[in-house]
């Protein structure tokens, strides 16, 4: 555990050279209030109020550090725990993988747009055919497109796009 006295700071530096992933930097409180700040190569001795990154609330802190980051370097990092009243600490840095990004949406998930308003979907399986009523905008038999009275093209989608039938229902 590491102790601060109050109106003052103590420093640590650590090392990275991980471009990839991020940096979880805890404070975690033991007594008292520490804070923590943390400085690149422009503030080897950050405070709290000239630091790169700074998290001040009562109890623990934490601090994400990420690569895309616009103080994010390689090299070493700095850390000042400055102690708003007498503290103790501890103080645990790890390097965290960031998880792989999500599979693309699909193309049939994506919503289409009617003259700048959204518009709602309902994709059904051939299987159960649904029998058109009067809410029914498009049908699986009808043409590729649909013109409205002003002329606009409102949906350019077919069943053919997809092996499910799209029907559009009204999204007002």
């Amino acid at each position: 555990a590491g102790l601060v006295e109050r109106g003052k700071y103590v420093y640590y530096k650590f090392k990275h050279f991980n471009t990839q992933n991020r940096i979880s930097v805890s404070l975690t409180k033991i007594k008292g209030d520490p804070d923590v700040a943390i400085g690149n190569n422009e503030h080897p001795f950050p405070t709290m109020q000239n630091s790169t990154w700074m998290q001040s609330a009562y109890g623990n802190d934490k601090i994400t550090i990420h690569p895309f980051d616009k103080g994010f370097v390689t090299g070493i990092l700095y850390v000042g725990i400055f102690g708003t009243i007498d503290s103790s600490f501890q103080l645990t840095v790890k390097w965290v993988e960031d998880p792989p990004p999500p599979p693309p949406t699909p193309k049939s998930a994506l919503p289409l747009s009617r003259r700048g308003r959204v518009s709602s979907f309902i994709a059904r399986s051939p299987r159960t055919p649904r029998t058109p009523s009067s809410s029914t905008k498009m049908s699986p038999s009808s043409a590729r497109s649909r013109k409205d009275g002003g002329g606009d093209s409102i949906l350019d989608k077919s069943a053919d796009d997809n092996p499910e039938q799209i029907v559009e229902e009204d999204g007002e």
